[in-house]
């Protein structure tokens, strides 16, 4: 009977040590899950941060595209937050938390987008003004002048600091209003500064705004809730202990192996098992407090792999996060034990490399890792080839400042990305000036169609044998008030990043069906239009429908218009292509390829296009009939053009020569400066009038 007694406890006492192991392994996943939510709702305190960091900024130059990543981060990992699985996690009132987060964000990004354009117009504003006082300033009238000069140093000490008092500011504007003096320039002045104060007292008050920092507050009571959460959670398991004394070395051998494991992915990429953002970010801080400027310097590398995401999207997300991995592995094999290397993104590593002044070759050791993956890496049976693009910034050289640095760094990524990718550039000055003029080019585009800032222009394409004009092309120009003329192959590339272009296409495309029916009116030889299509556009759902829809409602005929794309995009995806190609055709367009020989089209595949013209690239034309390759290609393009059946038309034609040596090839349209430059739609007119 004692024997069985123990029996008996042992079952029970094992029954519930096995009880307890099971709920130790569940407390094990539920802490993984806290790391999670704790590593995202930290993301959001820092960027929320770094939002309030970005709206205490002034006059200094300000990178909106970074601002931008932040809030789409913010975004990402609230919805991470926010996701059902989460609600359901939780109790209630975690679901107002994220509600309240919700609110407080959208108001704060209000206030950023405010802050954005408020700041551009008003430090413009403040420009303009004090170009102003200085032309007023050299009038006779010394009361004038001395009025004036009173307003835009009034008008400065506000901007600086929102308590001064405005009365100085409006009586002198008043006094100045009430002087009988007929002069514009002071007219302008005095609009100008009730603008300008106006835009101060508004950048004031959004800065007021965002003080309250209800954003921060908000993430700081989720914070709280899942801290108290999970505190109550851990309060249960120690509770579990104290009546399991017998497996209290084993819990608490668990428990330091849980809290090491969340400090640990706090800190660390979960994938690659690299310091995370955070971890390189605290890290490069301590190193600049730390490092001795005279005989030391830190290179900040950023490095992001090219088309990562075509891996991604057609071998799929496991050999896109395999790849990652071997990545990682084969850049560590080349650092030395004082580098550090991180993951900050998806694709996106960087180092931290700090050495002797004597040791210091940041450009060797970017061009090592750029040579380290001439060699493919083979990844769960795939030969993978890898390229990066590498952006390299220095402390002291170019900053002492580690945010600084790692947005230098990303700057000059980018610098390296557009140079053609596979190579790194290292951070310089004038970059941060293309990227600012590359904002004020994107926030100029926003509004520039519905202010009407578009106009066209129509180059004619002749036939080189009578020197008639058989044709046109329809060509967009942007007439900005801020910005001026703005060359084409500045904005086109960034609409399309916008999504500008679809809007943009069917303007273009609508003016110049609606042009052409007058152009027909004054010539007998004209026969058609080419309207030029971005890829962006060819790829649209709805592309065909529209573009019809136009040709019905403007009354053009289809068979006149000819849709011109670039070798380059119809090649992308030759399929898709195929199909658009085949539809557009079956509708009665016709269609021309732009820029022929510049691309890499196979012929197998030109002979199965619906193509009617190929237009042979001005970089060809330029150098016949000097260059004998040139020749020999514009040669062969035209005699393919005619064995197909396909019209061939020379861009750029500009000297007498050419066009004599192209007709002598057979060339039969031509199309350049020495015909005719691109012509606004009345001075069209007038030169068809004269043919």
């Amino acid at each position: 009977m004692r024997f069985s007694n123990i029996n008996n406890l042992l079952w029970i006492l094992s029954f519930f040590v096995l009880s307890l192991f099971g709920y130790m392994v569940y407390s094990n996943y539920s802490l993984d899950k806290a790391a999670r939510y704790h590593n995202s709702v930290h993301s959001l305190e820092l960027y929320s941060k770094e939002f309030d960091n970005f709206l205490l900024t002034q006059n200094k130059f300000i990178n909106y595209d970074i601002i931008n990543k932040k809030i789409e981060k913010f975004e990402n990992n609230l919805e991470f937050l926010s996701s059902q699985n989460s609600i359901k996690l939780f109790p209630a009132k975690y679901a107002q938390l994220i509600k309240n987060i919700k609110k407080s964000f959208n108001d704060k990004e209000e206030i950023i987008e405010h802050f954005k354009s408020n700041n551009a117009q008003l430090l413009y504003s403040m420009h303009y003004l004090f170009d102003l006082t200085k032309v007023i300033s050299k009038e006779s009238n010394t009361t004038i002048a001395k009025n004036v000069k009173n307003v835009e140093l009034n008008l400065l000490k506000f901007y600086i600091n929102p308590t001064t008092d405005t009365r100085n500011i409006t009586d002198k504007i008043a006094f100045l209003e009430n002087l009988k003096q007929h002069n514009e320039t002071l007219k302008y002045f005095l609009v100008h500064s009730k603008l300008t104060l106006h835009k101060i007292i508004q950048f004031h008050i959004m800065k007021t705004k965002q003080k309250e920092n209800k954003l921060q507050k908000n993430i700081l009571a989720l914070d709280a809730f899942l801290t108290n959460y999970y505190e109550q959670n851990i309060y249960v398991i120690k509770i579990v202990i104290f009546f399991f004394v017998v497996t209290v070395i084993s819990i608490i051998l668990l428990l330091i192996f849980t809290n090491k494991k969340v400090e640990y992915m706090a800190y660390h990429d979960s994938l690659t098992k690299l310091a995370n953002r955070t971890n390189i970010e605290l890290y490069l801080q301590e190193r600049i407090e730390k490092f001795n400027q005279e005989t030391s310097k830190i290179a900040v590398l950023f490095i992001d792999l090219d088309r990562f995401k075509n891996i991604n999207d057609t071998l799929g997300h496991h050999i896109g996060d395999a790849l990652l991995q071997e990545v990682a592995s084969r850049i560590q094999t080349i650092l030395d034990p004082t580098d550090i290397l991180a993951r900050v993104g998806g694709d996106e590593f960087m180092i931290i490399s700090e050495k002797r002044i004597n040791l210091f070759s940041p450009d060797k050791l970017s061009q090592n890792i750029l040579e380290l993956f001439i060699q493919p890496l083979k990844v769960q049976g795939h030969t993978l080839s890898v390229t990066m693009s590498i952006g390299v910034s220095i402390a002291p050289d170019d900053e002492i400042d580690a945010a600084a640095l790692l947005k230098f760094a990303d700057i000059a990524m980018y610098e390296a990305k557009e140079s053609g990718k596979n190579r790194y550039r290292f951070y310089k000055e004038r970059l941060s000036i293309l990227a600012n003029d590359r904002l004020e080019i994107e926030q100029s585009l926003i509004h520039s169609l519905h202010n009407g800032e578009f106009f066209m222009m129509y180059q004619p394409k002749y036939d080189i044998k009578t020197q008639k004009t058989i044709g046109l092309e329809a060509l967009v120009r942007w007439q900005n008030p801020k910005l001026g003329f703005v060359s084409p192959d500045k904005f086109i590339p960034v609409t399309e990043e916008m999504g500008l272009i679809i809007e943009l296409g069917l303007f273009i495309f609508r003016q110049a069906c609606q042009d052409f029916i007058e152009f027909e009116k004054h010539s007998p030889h004209l026969k058609s239009i080419s309207i030029n299509v971005s890829a962006i556009q060819f790829y649209e759902e709805n592309f065909i429908e529209k573009i019809s829809k136009i040709i019905e409602e403007t009354g053009i005929s289809i068979s006149k218009i000819k849709i011109e794309i670039t070798e380059t995009h119809i090649m992308k995806n030759i399929e898709h292509s195929m199909e658009i190609l085949q539809k557009l055709k079956t509708k009665g367009f016709e269609i021309s390829i732009d820029d022929f020989g510049t691309g890499h089209s196979s012929l197998s595949y030109l002979k199965l296009f619906p193509i009617n013209e190929l237009k042979v690239d001005k970089s060809f034309i330029d150098d016949i009939p000097q260059d004998g390759s040139s020749v020999a290609i514009v040669d062969t393009v035209i005699t393919l053009s005619k064995h197909m059946g396909y019209v061939n038309v020379a861009e750029g034609i500009e000297t007498k020569e050419q066009n004599d040596f192209l007709l002598s090839l057979g060339c039969e349209v031509g199309q350049g400066y020495y015909f005719s430059k691109p012509l606004k739609a009345n001075d069209l007119i007038a030169f068809l009038d004269k043919e």
